[in-house]
C-alpha cells in the first residue's frame, strides 16, 4: 500500500490506574461532502494475541462523542459568578441540582 505522507492523526501513550498501558488521541476523516470529521480514539493491546493465532496486536475504539458547550470563565462576573458550594465534596452538577431541586445524573 503506498503512502502519501498525509497525517490524519496522532497518539499518546498514557498508563491505566492498574498500570496497564494503552493509547489515547485523535483523527481526521475526510467527508465524501468537503467537511471534514475529527474523532477521539483509543487504542488498547490485544490481550487475546499470541504467535500462535495472528490475531492483531492492537484494538482501535471509537471513543464516546459528547458534545461540550465552552463557557468563558477565567474571570467572575455577574454573568458568569464563582460557585460557591456548601459542602466540600460537593460538585458543579450537585450544586446546580440542588438549587433546582433536580435530582443530578
Amino acid at each position: 500500500m503506498p503512502l502519501n505522507n498525509e497525517s490524519i492523526g496522532a497518539l499518546w501513550e498514557a498508563k491505566s490506574q492498574r498500570g496497564d498501558t494503552f493509547f489515547t488521541g485523535n483523527i481526521t476523516i475526510k467527508g465524501s461532502c468537503g467537511k471534514d470529521h475529527f474523532r477521539k480514539i483509543l487504542m488498547f493491546p490485544n490481550r487475546y494475541r499470541t504467535e500462535e493465532n495472528r490475531q492483531p496486536k492492537f484494538r482501535i475504539l471509537l471513543a464516546e462523542e459528547r458534545s461540550v458547550q465552552i463557557e468563558d470563565t477565567s474571570s467572575p462576573t455577574p454573568q458568569n459568578p464563582e460557585p460557591k458550594y456548601e459542602n466540600e465534596g460537593s460538585s458543579a452538577t450537585d450544586a446546580v441540582a440542588e438549587d433546582q431541586g433536580e435530582i443530578p445524573f
